[in-house]
């Protein structure tokens, strides 16, 4: 809980699934709750499709890395060298669940909207702050990265919409992955 270990937890994107469209990380702080990965994927019959998946906790870590040194037969290796092992790497990512919903139209439109007119550069923009939490988008189709602390710049609020489509699919509270927008 708190930075979220991508290569431990990303979600594979296969070609059932689409094309990876966007990817928001909502990275919380203070261990509070898990971060979450988000990721919108657009299929060839343009519908949408929402993929998320949250962050493995500690516990997780350290039950994997038992199972790996007892299958490599190293049990003296140390957590900083089983965690850079393929086979606890590949055990890592299938650990959790990626839960997955499909777009109502709506919604669809509004990441749609999103993605043609994106978000302006904003000068003085500070992306972290001492509490909350931090968003971090991309869009790799058009290798682009937007990060953000839990107050958006008032010029990216259609990343509010963004923000606001995945915690409401993914039922999560908004009061802990939420955003205010700066005055």
């Amino acid at each position: 809980m708190g930075v979220f270990l991508s290569e431990y937890n990303d979600i594979d994107i296969d070609s059932s699934m689409g094309s990876l469209e966007l990817q928001l990380l909502i990275e919380t702080s203070f261990y509070k709750h898990p971060s979450v990965c988000f990721k919108l994927c657009r299929r060839d019959d343009n519908r949408w499709c929402l993929l998320w998946k949250y962050e493995n906790n500690i516990n997780d870590y350290y039950s994997v890395s038992r199972d790996v040194t007892r299958e490599l037969g190293k049990p003296e290796m140390k957590m900083a060298e089983i965690m850079k092992e393929p086979v606890f790497i590949k055990k890592m990512k299938e650990f959790g669940t990626t839960y997955s919903y499909e777009l109502s139209e709506d919604d669809a439109l509004i990441i749609k909207e999103f993605l043609e007119k994106r978000l302006p550069s904003v000068s003085g923009h500070k992306p972290v702050g001492l509490d909350g939490h931090s968003y971090y988008v991309t869009l790799p189709q058009l290798q682009e990265k937007y990060d953000c602390w839990s107050v958006l710049p008032k010029e990216w609020t259609r990343l509010g919409d963004i923000i606001d489509i995945c915690i409401k699919y993914a039922n999560l509270d908004v009061k802990e992955y939420g955003y205010s927008i700066a005055k």
